[in-house]
């Protein structure tokens, strides 16, 4: 029923030649494509304006449910904090015009509140998923008097802030992922060069290897960096680039079996607890094991 209402709604902008005329502005179609929660967010932070402006601009709106799905304390959060809700919304702004039929994989497009919007674009299944920092875009490219609205499959949040290596110093819950990752000076490497996915293994993972294992990696820099990088895939794999029952190759040159059940992700025998927090140069994961090697066995 939702999809008859928005092809309904188009069809309202459709001339009998198929020229389309006389659109509405972004506000206008957001409105006719049922984005009541989204405009209802724009009209507490007070930025109707930018919707109604003369653009031309690209606005990534999300879904009812995907509003209503965040988890309640961030809710809480944005009703209370303005200014956040404002960093938030104009995130999902951007002056750039963006039409997700010239997508490049990794392009980044400077969002109105500063930090990049990444685009990704995953070949499996069919047809090509394309997101905007890992929420799906599903209904593309809606022509507007001032731009392109595209509706996206959840709130782009937590918004990207630092690199991989500065998200794992900051998480206190990581602090032995981060001691790791100094004593394989690794800290480079996850904070420059292309973009990366880190499966991030929580300090209760690393409370589940078997005793004194941390101490002999810790004291064996060749197998510590293995591990590590088993952790860590080549581009930014959000969650929407995950299919069941494939795998991805580890920058160890490892095999990261997929497996998705009941709505959760598997990676190998870890479970991902958190999935796709942006960050500058990629995206992070958080699992509830370490990842083994299977070199590690021979």
């Amino acid at each position: 029923m939702a999809w008859l209402t928005i092809i309904v709604c188009l069809s309202l902008f459709v001339s009998s030649d198929g020229v389309l005329d006389d659109l509405p502005n972004l506000y206008g179609v957001a409105a006719n494509l049922g984005c009541n929660q989204f405009l209802k967010l724009i009209e507490d932070a007070g930025m109707a304006d930018n919707l109604n402006g003369t653009g031309p601009m690209t606005v990534f709106a999300p879904t009812n449910k995907a509003i209503l799905s965040l988890p309640p304390d961030v809710l809480a959060r944005l009703s209370s904090d303005k200014d956040l809700l404002k960093a938030v919304l104009s995130y999902h702004f951007t002056t750039d015009v963006f039409n997700s039929t010239t997508y490049v994989n990794e392009m980044l497009i400077p969002s109105e509140q500063g930090a990049n919007i990444r685009i990704n674009a995953y070949p499996q299944p069919q047809p090509i998923v394309i997101t905007a920092s890992g929420a799906q875009i599903i209904v593309k490219n809606i022509q507007a008097k001032n731009g392109i609205l595209q509706v996206i499959s959840k709130v782009m949040f937590p918004l990207p802030n630092g690199t991989i290596f500065e998200l794992v110093t900051n998480d206190l819950h990581l602090s032995t992922l981060f001691l790791t990752i100094v004593k394989a000076n690794l800290g480079w490497a996850l904070s420059t060069g292309p973009p990366l996915t880190l499966l991030a293994p929580s300090d209760d993972a690393f409370s589940k290897l078997p005793a004194g294992t941390l101490t002999t990696l810790l004291n064996d820099i060749p197998k510590l960096k293995d591990l590590l990088l088993f952790h860590v895939i080549g581009g930014s794999y959000y969650s929407a680039g995950f299919v069941n029952n494939t795998s991805v190759t580890a920058l160890n040159k490892g095999t990261l079996n997929i497996q998705i059940s009941s709505g959760n992700i598997f990676v190998n025998d870890a479970m991902v607890t958190t999935a796709d927090v942006s960050v500058t140069n990629g995206v992070v994961h958080y699992i509830d094991k370490v990842l083994i090697p299977p070199s590690f066995y021979h």
